[in-house]
């Protein structure tokens, strides 16, 4: 028989590191306790002492979702019959969606033979053998799961209150400012703040992105990453090598920071616990006035947009009339609705393959628990099944963004 580990799982999420208020909470939650919480349990125990032990852990992640780094290769070492047994502090641990917990305690970890130990929780998957854990044990993953909801949508509404107090929200502060003190509100960067009025007193006189980029590279003008890494060696990607291009001019053009405007709330998440964003209309921002000292007139910034909206403009270029230019409109209005109409066809008949193939893993699961088929013969139908599961997940997020 082939070497199997015994595996620690640690995970810390950044709600938890940084919303709980509660030291104490923090600390009980922290890496360094879950490792020293699990070692101590497992030399008590005396669990699988022979067993050569592995650590996985994810620092940093949600707990919403499995599209973890370290879960997914303890999860593929299941796969391959290597683990003996996971121990994890308690089951949000492992993760805060029931429904996949449940999939795994009850299906996926007593099928390939894989113990599964919850020590805060009192649960060892060896005391319910045979039987699924009954309610206790789902009722505690609910809690879970409603917890991590509640604590993202408590998270929202800070946020929300900061954005509408006008509070810079980013992590790096934009090309021409810096953090002020209480580093809630922008102070101007002396330095590169010239610069950035540079940039927009060529534009002002009419000059594209593609000439203001020559124009910066011809005067020396360092870029944003390469400013900053004068200051502080701190970025690990440069920009490109150190150019200035009619992109990163674009960027700075169309931010209304640099007349004294904050704009938050660009993105938002699909759905609590996604790591999928789409961008919120313009109308939709949260835009707070006169927040901080501004580099430009908010005329420079109208002007300068001007001119960027005529960027690129082509000399002689052929005008059609207001007639076909309504009729091209209804073209391609007909034509956008038939693709959509076309993507929710094979929307739809994804999700019935999707449900199709759900209902055949329950199926093949009940004739192994039956003993129908073999164990190997069901390990290589159930893989083949998860391996069309992802490619229609992939097809169907394909089509989502497409729709978006």
């Amino acid at each position: 028989m082939a070497e199997q580990f015994l595996v620690k799982y640690l995970r810390l999420s950044v709600e938890d590191g940084d919303i709980v208020s509660n030291d104490r909470k923090t600390e009980s939650n922290s890496i360094s306790h879950q490792r020293e919480l699990i070692t101590r349990y497992i030399h008590e125990k005396q669990i699988y002492p022979a067993a050569q032990s592995l650590e996985f852990v994810d620092d940093g992640y949600s707990g919403t979702n499995f599209d973890r780094p370290a879960v997914k290769e303890m999860l593929s070492l299941v796969r391959e019959g290597k683990i003996c047994c996971i121990i994890v502090k308690d089951f949000s641990r492992f993760g805060r969606n029931y429904l996949e917990v449940e999939d795994y305690l009850e299906q996926i970890f007593p099928f390939m033979g894989v113990r599964f130990i919850a020590v805060n929780d009192g649960y060892d998957s060896n005391d319910y053998i045979g039987t699924t854990g009954g309610i206790e044990v789902a009722f505690k993953n609910i809690l879970y799961d409603m917890y991590s909801r509640d604590l993202s949508e408590k998270i929202c509404s800070s946020l929300l209150i900061r954005r509408k107090r006008g509070d810079f929200i980013g992590s790096k502060a934009p090309f021409g400012y810096r953090f002020s003190d209480n580093k809630k509100v922008l102070a101007v960067d002396e330095v590169a703040a010239g610069y950035v009025k540079r940039i927009f007193e060529l534009a002002c006189k009419g000059c594209g992105t593609g000439k203001i980029a020559k124009l910066l590279n011809s005067e020396k003008i360092p870029t944003p990453g390469q400013y900053k890494n004068q200051k502080k060696l701190q970025y690990h990607i440069m920009d490109g090598k150190g150019y200035w291009n009619s992109r990163k001019v674009r960027k700075i053009l169309q931010n209304k920071v640099y007349f004294g405007t904050v704009v938050n709330g660009k993105t938002k998440a699909t759905e609590i616990g996604s790591s999928r964003f789409k961008q919120v209309p313009d109308k939709e921002q949260i835009c707070v006035s006169d927040r901080h000292e501004a580099i430009i007139t908010e005329q420079e910034y109208l002007q300068a947009l001007e001119v960027l909206k005529n960027n690129g403009c082509q000399k002689e270029k052929k005008h059609i009339s207001k007639q076909e230019s309504v009729l091209l409109g209804e073209l391609r209005r007909e034509s956008c609705k038939r693709n959509d109409e076309q993507l929710k066809k094979i929307y739809f008949e994804l999700k019935q393959k999707q449900d199709s193939l759900k209902i055949k893993k329950q199926y093949l699961y009940e004739q192994y628990k039956e003993n129908q088929i073999e164990r190997k013969i069901y390990l290589n139908r159930v893989e083949a099944l998860r391996e069309e599961e992802n490619r229609l997940n992939g097809q169907i997020q394909k089509i989502e963004k497409e729709r978006e």
